[in-house]
């Protein structure tokens, strides 16, 4: 994303190849969070969980195409729209990798208590 601008302005081919293999990656993203959810979240939850994500996807595109239309016409440009969500990216991304982990016995931030209660509940459930 963050390259859009630049790729679009020097090539427009390379910019649709990026944006194409963007989206390539992007198609990993909704089987990782079922299997990620699967991992901390008991069977009565997932569902919730799936509905939490994908109103917050809907919720988050809404959010983007009104933002974006107000960068389109300001004075900073179209290209601000990519570099506004790239570097959201990057924040995310940085958090994730921090943040984020396999498993909650794996997680640094879940106590061993609750780690264990989780193993429990989605070993039981299943």
């Amino acid at each position: 994303s963050l390259s859009s601008p630049f790729l679009a302005e020097w090539y427009f081919n390379a910019f649709f190849v990026a944006r194409i293999i963007m989206g390539l990656a992007e198609g990993f993203v909704a089987p990782s969070m079922g299997s990620m959810s699967g991992r901390w979240y008991p069977p009565n939850d997932r569902s919730t969980l799936t509905g939490i994500y994908h109103t917050g996807s809907q919720i988050g595109a809404a959010l983007a195409s009104v933002i974006s239309a107000a960068l389109c016409g300001s004075p900073w440009g179209w290209h601000s729209i990519f570099y506004l969500f790239g570097a959201i990216g990057v924040v995310w991304t940085i958090a994730w990798v921090e943040l984020a982990s396999d498993s909650p016995s794996t997680n640094k931030f879940v106590s061993e208590r609750e780690a264990k209660y989780l193993a429990i509940e989605i070993r039981r459930k299943e």
